[in-house]
């Protein structure tokens, strides 16, 4: 019953990361399957919103055997190693 529900609301969240930067919207409309940010945050995003999913999603692709939840919330992870400062 758990794992139902926890694919259900994966499902519902990989529709967050379809902007064209592959990145997770700020918001997540369950209801409509979609994603948004917030006008403030327009071409910006807030790394607690981004990069906070990734444990989850990695687990509910084991448990699922379906790597999708992995595969889009990893490029997060990649997009970090872009931009990370070499002292850093």
């Amino acid at each position: 019953a758990f794992l139902t529900k926890a694919v259900d609301l994966g499902d519902r969240l990989l529709t967050t990361f379809d902007a064209k930067s592959g990145l997770p919207s700020g918001q997540s409309l369950l209801r409509e399957g979609t994603g948004k940010q917030e006008l403030w945050l327009v071409g910006s995003y807030v790394l607690a919103e981004v990069a906070t999913l990734q444990v989850e999603f990695r687990y509910l692709a084991a448990v699922t055997g379906n790597s999708i939840y992995a595969t889009k919330s990893e490029k997060v992870f990649h997009m970090l190693k872009e931009v990370e400062p070499a002292d850093g």
